[in-house]
C-alpha cells in the first residue's frame, strides 16, 4: 500500500492502523492461516511511508 500502479509513492495515512487491518485480513479471512508466511514492512522513502507485504 501507499504506491500506485505507476510506481509512484502515494504515502499512507495511520500506518500503524492499516498494518494491523492487512494483519487482521490475512488472520481472519483466509483459511488456513496464512500469517506465518508473510512479512509486513513499514518503509520510507521521499518523506513518504509506505508499506511492503510480502508472501513466501
Amino acid at each position: 500500500m501507499g504506491r500506485q500502479d505507476s510506481g509512484d509513492i502515494i504515502g499512507v495515512d495511520n500506518d500503524d492502523f492499516v498494518m494491523q487491518q492487512i494483519s487482521n485480513a490475512l488472520r481472519d479471512g483466509i483459511r488456513s492461516d496464512v500469517s506465518m508466511f508473510t512479512n509486513i514492512e513499514l518503509l520510507q522513502e521521499d518523506k513518504k511511508f509506505f508499506i511492503k507485504l510480502t508472501v513466501n
